[in-house]
């Protein structure tokens, strides 16, 4: 039970190690085969997903390629910068899925993060592009964390406010207990 208990906590780490054995009374036997049968399932389920995933990532490729060739042959200016910056963020959102699905199952090391200056960092790109938004508070200290999965939260949670509420108000609250990060908005909400 000790040996299963183990394996069903690292089946999110590692879907594809090898099937437990199938050992002990009939009762344990039956659950450890069913479980190898479950690992099974979401190993083949997992790289499913992957083979999915890159041939959606070379479909959209090419028609944002003929997109982006298409907008710089465009005489007026105003317009054609309005589309290639909507192509930049097609292709980051793109990009930013992928690699998020790529990140699943991967064990990354958490360290010390800068929480002030990825903030800053994410506004100072979005507020180049005329968007509102304001930050109140700020980090005692570094926090222990992924930089890249932390960042896309943000941006995702960011560009959410923006995009339904107008504008982001990001209040940074820490103490010795939490960090906590509150991302507001003025908009409808969701019934």
């Amino acid at each position: 039970l000790d040996r299963l208990a183990r394996a069903a906590d690292a089946i999110g780490q590692d879907p594809a190690s090898a099937p437990l054995p199938e050992a002990g009374p009939s009762e344990i036997r039956r659950v450890i085969a069913a479980f190898n049968r479950m690992q099974e399932r979401v190993r083949r389920y997992l790289v499913e997903r992957g083979r999915l995933l890159g041939a959606i990532s070379h479909d959209l490729k090419t028609p944002i390629t003929r997109l982006r060739l298409r907008a710089e042959m465009l005489s007026d200016p105003e317009l054609r910068a309005k589309m290639l910056r909507d192509l930049d963020e097609m292709q980051s959102m793109v990009g930013a899925t992928l690699d998020f699905f790529s990140s699943i199952g991967r064990d990354t090391e958490r360290q010390p993060v800068d929480v002030a200056a990825l903030i800053e960092s994410v506004c100072e790109d979005r507020r180049e592009a005329g968007q509102a938004l304001s930050v109140r508070g700020a980090p005692l200290a570094p926090y222990r964390a992924d930089p890249q999965a932390l960042r896309r939260c943000l941006e995702n949670l960011i560009e959410n406010a923006i995009r339904y509420g107008a504008t982001a108000d990001i209040e940074i609250r820490d103490s010795p207990g939490e960090l906590r990060i509150a991302i507001q908005d003025r908009g409808p909400g969701i019934p």
